[in-house]
């Protein structure tokens, strides 16, 4: 039994993720949010709803806190960490430390798990850390959903940035290119379908600098392209971004 803290969209997209390969059934699923129109939407889904923090606790092994800090901070005082005592404790929450956790919620297994939104369609990039001996259980659980990655603490919120924001990134880059395939008179369901398919294409190689140097023949278009973004430094504005 999995119990969410929380029901938003990455909560949503790492239970989709979850239901598609069956690891879970709805009925493993409790939830507990504040919003009518969450809940509603967590009942229409099938999942039990909890009234409170505690009954979801007790009616879980693992505990998925998928809220920000912020709330997290405001539920705290609610919690009885004793509860949670044998329990495993997954934090979606970034900028959280472990050692932060620890002293919050006492005895209890502790791990730090950053997916994204693309956890939906069990193709993700993921990264775990904990302080505890053996998490091979929650690794094979996200699994399911992507590659996952079991990496050092201090890196979990650069990760973050890389990855979860990445999606946010990439998405303002494409949409950008799909207008720009637009403006040269070509429909958007096209630009759409030459966008996608671009990136999509470009993302099968492992050398992305070699797969530009292999497009760009001299003298074409694409050399010229190349050298637009260069001087524009767009480099730069995407360190920026970062």
């Amino acid at each position: 039994m999995i119990g969410f803290i929380g029901y938003g969209n990455l909560a949503s997209a790492v239970v989709s993720g979850f239901l598609d390969k069956s690891v879970l059934e709805p009925s493993d699923i409790t939830v507990f949010v504040k919003s009518d129109a969450t809940k509603q939407k967590a009942k229409n889904s099938g999942f039990f709803v909890a009234e409170d923090i505690n009954s979801l606790i007790k009616a879980s092994d693992t505990v998925v806190l998928a809220v920000k800090p912020y709330v997290f901070a405001e539920l705290l005082s609610g919690i009885d960490t004793k509860l949670l005592e044998g329990k495993t404790v997954v934090s979606f929450m970034a900028c959280y430390p472990l050692e932060k956790l620890e002293n919050d919620l006492g005895n209890c297994r502790i791990v730090r798990v950053i997916p994204t939104i693309a956890a939906r369609f069990c193709d993700d990039c993921i990264a775990l850390a904990s302080n505890a001996p053996d998490v091979s259980d929650v690794v094979e659980l996200f699994e399911n959903l992507g590659e996952v990655h079991h990496v050092k603490e201090d890196m979990l919120d650069r990760i973050m940035i890389g990855a979860s924001s990445g999606l946010g990134f990439a998405a303002e880059i494409m949409s950008m290119y799909e207008r720009a395939v637009m403006e040269m008179g070509i429909s958007k369901e096209l630009a759409h379908a030459i966008t996608s398919k671009t990136f999509a294409n470009a993302a099968n190689f492992d050398d992305f600098d070699d797969l530009a140097a292999k497009v760009a023949t001299k003298g074409g278009v694409t050399e010229k392209g190349l050298f637009v973004m260069r001087e524009e430094n767009m480099a730069q504005i995407v360190k920026n971004a970062i």
